[in-house]
């Protein structure tokens, strides 16, 4: 007798079939990865332009104080800063817009919300609600007093 080793065409079939299965599923898991990666990524940059902004405008706020600034409005924000500049930080659609007596850009966008709130003696809270990857909503929100209340 002739004894043949080997496999049959099923079973090659079977296995080619079972290998492309497993293919798809370790391919769809890291389109996952890369993707939450990617997710991860852009929202730590919305994060980090966002606290730069924040910080400016706190710095600025903090030592305008004693020039005055007003916060009476709910959706906008004006102040003189130290050199004379009158500033106006608005919403502007979707960007966070900073206006000056000759210049104006804009300090981040993906703006969804704007909030400046008055607390009081002067301290305002401000909120922004930025639209960040997968069009997630991230909000940040901070108070500033002038430094002329701190003093003693």
């Amino acid at each position: 007798m002739n004894k043949q080793s080997g496999f049959t065409l099923v079973e090659l079939i079977a296995t080619i079939t079972l290998l492309g299965i497993v293919s798809v599923i370790g391919g769809m898991f890291l389109v996952q990865i890369v993707q939450s990666y990617q997710w991860a990524g852009d929202n730590y940059h919305l994060a980090q332009k966002t606290q730069v902004v924040m910080t400016r405008v706190s710095n600025e706020l903090q030592t305008a104080g004693s020039f005055g600034y007003n916060c009476r409005r709910d959706d906008e924000l004006e102040y003189t800063t130290h050199n004379g500049d009158d500033v106006t930080i608005s919403r502007d659609n979707s960007n966070l817009d900073y206006q000056t007596n000759n210049s104006s850009y804009t300090l981040v966008d993906g703006v969804s919300d704007f909030q400046v709130e008055y607390l009081s003696n002067g301290v305002c809270r401000i909120t922004l609600e930025i639209s960040g990857a997968n069009d997630a909503l991230q909000e940040f929100s901070f108070a500033v007093a002038p430094t002329y209340l701190s003093e003693p």
